[in-house]
């Protein structure tokens, strides 16, 4: 069945297809789910690749990170502490590292205004609809438990049955 879906859609869809486990899954689920994820695969790696950034921006996020590990608190084994994903700079370098950030963010502004721009687009192409020829799968095929997540990333393959 041909589906109309947000590319965003579609790549949470095989997300969610490629984590689960051939395991206690009835047959027409998982015929379901392999040919869906084949069908959708082009697409994805594309969007994935859409989603790289420019080396030149890779230079600046390994600089940017070199600054922040330079001056960052160290924990057990040295090593460098974080908290919340955040890199934990000592208190006595914090003026520094904001003089050092700023600078690097000057040097690489048009590589920055860039990036910026990219992701803009990226999010317009994830916004934006395709349409994907889905095999459907029964409600009633679907995993016992399954969770709410799974369901809702899964539900442009799934066929409700209008009975229960």
């Amino acid at each position: 069945m041909e589906v109309e879906m947000k590319r965003r859609e579609m790549v949470e869809m095989w997300g969610t297809m490629k984590q689960f486990s051939d395991e206690k899954l009835s047959k027409k689920f998982i015929f379901a789910m392999a040919i869906n994820e084949s069908r959708v695969d082009d697409d994805v790696q594309a969007v994935i690749l859409a989603q790289k950034p420019a080396d030149s921006y890779s230079e600046y996020e390994k600089k940017r990170m070199d600054i922040l590990f330079i001056h960052a608190e160290t924990g057990d084994n040295d090593q460098v502490a974080i908290d919340n994903s955040h890199v934990r700079i000592k208190p006595e370098n914090i003026d520094i590292v904001r003089s050092e950030l700023k600078e690097l963010d000057d040097e690489y502004r048009d590589v920055l205004d860039e990036r910026n721009a990219d992701l803009v687009d990226f999010g317009e192409l994830l916004e934006s609809t395709t349409i994907v020829d889905i095999q459907m799968v029964s409600y009633d095929d679907l995993p016992d438990e399954i969770s709410k997540n799974d369901y809702m990333a899964l539900k442009p393959m799934i066929e409700i049955n209008e009975e229960g």
